[in-house]
């Protein structure tokens, strides 16, 4: 049996499953009592953090040496097209439905599309929008990092060093004032403890192997800080730390190439499912009174399909994002 790339990274079912976390999470009033403390969302968003860190080092590493701009331009022809998709999605049953909070003034719809900027106040069509937000932040520091490495390439050691600290010295910051300032770099362990995960995997690096054991507490107490005011903050840490395990288990597993091609299509749902099971939670909250196992199943079974049906929607982005990569991905 012929065995997949060396390259390839066994992350697409990983995703999906991440999704799916966040998914139940949002569906938890349609469960049992005991998922909402599970905190399963939030499992699944601050693990895609760190999956985001490892592949943001990968394509810089492997894709976009030296190429900050095509790094950025790949990566928001990756989240914005198939976002505004969701968006009219969201619009379409919102409308007809009257949901009690969508406001349609300028404000709100320029500060929806934009994703990066939007009024205090403003109802967002995908309330989770705000973890794609943070993501798109981090990509604009990785390009910066990118185009420093270019710059000082002979002192790449030194770049990362002076990245990584200023990371966590903003991450310390913003702890010590109750993450009021700065707030993004709340969030800087989980995608630092991503990008030294890469290279401590790809490139076999003792200093990177170092740096990763070294940023995992500060994920870990990120994370605990942020589900403190949770009934089981110490029960989903222990989640998440589970879900990191699994991630390293994926980085370093092996596949044939015929489950790396489905798995490719897992991972390829994982985005448009994300974005539209909010709005199919909304859908299915109105049109059915009844909760359980059953009112699950049709969240899920909708949000899939209309996930599948973004995805060919996709296509003419991906042929555009291939482009710019200057080759497919694992082609």
């Amino acid at each position: 049996m012929t065995s997949a790339s060396p390259d390839y990274r066994f992350f697409g079912a990983y995703r999906l499953m991440l999704a799916w976390l966040v998914m139940t999470s949002h569906s938890a009033n349609h469960l049992a009592s005991w998922v909402t403390p599970l905190a399963l969302g939030n499992v699944g968003v601050f693990a895609f953090f760190v999956l985001s860190g490892f592949v943001i080092a990968e394509a810089c590493d492997r894709f976009y040496p030296g190429a900050p701009q095509r790094f950025l331009a790949n990566r928001l022809l990756r989240i914005y097209p198939t976002y505004w998709v969701a968006c009219a999605l969201a619009l379409a049953i919102y409308i007809p439905l009257g949901h009690p909070e969508l406001r349609l003034d300028a404000s709100s719809v320029l500060g929806n599309l934009a994703i990066l900027y939007a009024r205090p106040g403003t109802f967002f069509w995908l309330s989770l929008i705000w973890a794609v937000g943070i993501e798109l932040r981090f990509y604009f520091v990785a390009a910066l990092m990118n185009a420093a490495l270019r710059v000082f390439h002979a002192r790449r050691g030194l770049v990362f060093t002076l990245f990584g600290a200023g990371a966590l010295a903003l991450y310390l910051i913003t702890t010590a004032s109750d993450f009021s300032r700065l707030a993004t770099f709340r969030h800087a362990p989980f995608f630092m403890l991503g990008m030294t995960a890469y290279y401590a995997i790809a490139r076999s690096s003792r200093r990177a192997a170092l740096a990763a054991t070294a940023t995992l507490p500060f994920a870990l107490h990120s994370y605990f800080l942020y589900n403190a005011p949770g009934p089981a903050p110490a029960v989903t840490t222990a989640l998440f730390a589970l879900a990191l395990g699994l991630m390293t288990l994926a980085a370093y597993a092996r596949v044939s190439a015929h489950t790396a091609r489905i798995d490719k299509v897992l991972g390829d749902l994982t985005y448009p499912l994300y974005l539209v099971h909010w709005p199919m939670v909304y859908l299915v909250d109105r049109l059915f009174p009844w909760k359980g196992l059953a009112s699950y199943g049709a969240i899920a079974a909708a949000s899939l399909s209309t996930a599948a049906a973004v995805l060919l929607i996709e296509q003419p982005i991906t042929r555009l994002r291939d482009k710019v990569r200057r080759r497919r991905l694992y082609g």
